[in-house]
């Protein structure tokens, strides 16, 4: 049982040491890590060189995969509690204390940051600017995480990633995406290869 996890971890960390550049055994490692501690940042730190290390192996990309995913979903159900916190902070505590015209001055400026991740706003930006990437990316991410229709999210965010190529946190989104709508291993590896190299300084999930 336990005792036996640890000792796996303790071998292929020393294993780590004595081969840095060996994916299938960072990877392992980084599953270890995660599954024995949970410790999201340091199971990522190792996910993370594993894909740079082996960006070909598609056992390592599989495992970066479904780790991603698994933290992902983590991520989005604290958030979201987060958020609702927040929302009912900013309605209890404020208005007893403000005046009337402050209170409708941060009224404007709520409305207006809410008004950029707002769907109806977003999608007219869209028809504006075919090809910004940033409101495309948005608006998939709407369509896909709050509305979960994954069918129109993938146009979007197929269009994001025509339009920047470059932005890591698209691609993996898109290929995570691909891999729950399709089941696409293919397509949805090869897209976290993308993502990794084009984001090869930073964490691909922020």
């Amino acid at each position: 049982g336990k005792g036996e996890l640890q000792d796996a971890e303790e071998y292929f960390h020393r294993a780590t040491q004595a081969d840095p550049n060996d994916g299938e055994i960072l990877m392992q490692y980084a599953k270890l890590v995660w599954e024995n501690h949970h410790d999201r940042d340091r199971a990522s730190v190792y996910f993370e060189r594993a894909a740079q290390s082996a960006p070909q192996d598609s056992d390592v990309l599989a495992a970066y995969a479904s780790f991603l995913w698994e933290t992902e979903d983590d991520e989005n159900e604290g958030g979201n509690r987060q958020t609702q916190n927040d929302v009912e902070k900013q309605e209890t505590e404020p208005v007893k204390i403000s005046k009337e015209e402050n209170g409708a001055e941060d009224l404007t400026t709520t409305n207006y940051s809410e008004d950029s991740n707002d769907p109806d706003y977003l999608k007219k930006m869209i028809d504006e600017n075919p090809n910004n990437p940033l409101f495309l990316k948005k608006y998939a991410q709407f369509l896909f995480q709050s509305k979960r229709d994954l069918e129109a999210a993938e146009n979007y965010y197929s269009r994001a990633v025509s339009a920047d190529p470059s932005d890591g946190e698209t691609i993996s989104e898109y290929a995570t995406l691909l891999w729950e709508l399709h089941h696409d291993q293919e397509k949805a590896l090869s897209l976290f290869e993308k993502a990794v190299q084009a984001t090869p300084g930073d964490r691909i999930l922020n």
